[in-house]
């Protein structure tokens, strides 16, 4: 019968939030046993606020001492990995990232080759290869700059050992502002946006009232506060002036600030 133990876990990721995030796969479980032990577990989408593809967490006690999982291993006591050898991704469904860097090692043959592919949507933006070795760590500076989708193909068809990746500027509704900056989350696709994150939509003047609280005095006083915000998204160059008019018009057309019939 196996015994069962739980690798020690330590604090090692930063908040997705923040414009660097140092991702060290140590605070995620993995279960070894013996035998025959180690074991590994997928890491789960959301690690780091991204999404992981055939990648894997493993802690690497037991295993023998020449493999890349544990000469390349920055901090203690996970490292990741691409399961199986196969091509394995690191991706944000409808948002944009930075990858920075990471430190790679071959992880059971002396020296692999590792290609990295990374898209925005369909484009391809980036296709470098790196060759890496299993007596230790390479610390890789990727600098791949908004991609949706990063590809690791390594050759021959072999795991690579990750640690200490470092991504930047998650912005998960991939509208050019990253969560850190972002005051308007899910902002919708294709829409322009200010320096907040936000679309005009989502800073207009509400027809129910200021954002102070209670309600407009008349109709004049909604349509000034709509005029403002409008003429504040032309000056910062995100609408036309047509587009400015259109939306001062649909405001005046509204009831918004209007006292119903009979009201004192």
């Amino acid at each position: 019968m196996a015994i069962f133990s739980v690798c020690l876990a330590s604090v090692g990721a930063v908040s997705a939030g923040d414009a660097d995030a140092l991702l060290t796969f140590d605070e995620l479980p993995t279960t070894t046993g013996y035998p025959p032990g180690p074991y590994y577990d997928s890491i789960p989408n959301g690690y780091g606020g991204l999404y992981w593809g055939n990648f894997a967490v493993i802690c690497p006690s037991g295993l023998v001492p020449e493999y890349g999982y544990i000469t390349g291993m920055i901090s203690p006591s996970n490292v990741a990995f691409n399961v199986f050898g196969d091509s394995a991704s690191i991706y944000l469904p409808g948002g944009l990232f930075d990858l920075r860097s990471a430190h790679l090692t071959a992880g059971t043959m002396p020296q692999l080759n590792i290609r990295l592919q990374g898209y925005a949507g369909a484009e391809l933006l980036y296709d470098t290869s790196y060759n890496v070795t299993q007596l230790g760590p390479t610390l890789v500076q990727f600098n791949y700059i908004g991609v949706d989708r990063v590809v690791f193909t390594t050759t021959p068809h072999n795991p690579l050992a990750m640690d200490n990746l470092i991504v930047a500027n998650i912005d998960r509704d991939g509208d050019g502002v990253p969560d850190a900056q972002d005051l308007c989350a899910a902002t919708p696709a294709g829409v322009v946006v200010d320096e907040h994150g936000c679309s005009f939509e989502q800073v207009a003047p509400s027809c129910a009232g200021p954002a102070t609280g209670g309600a407009w005095k008349n109709h004049a006083e909604y349509l000034s506060a709509v005029t403002s915000a409008a003429n504040a998204f032309l000056a910062a160059g995100l609408i036309t002036e047509e587009e400015r008019d259109a939306l001062v018009l649909e405001a005046a057309r509204s009831r918004c600030g209007m006292r119903a019939k009979g009201a004192e």
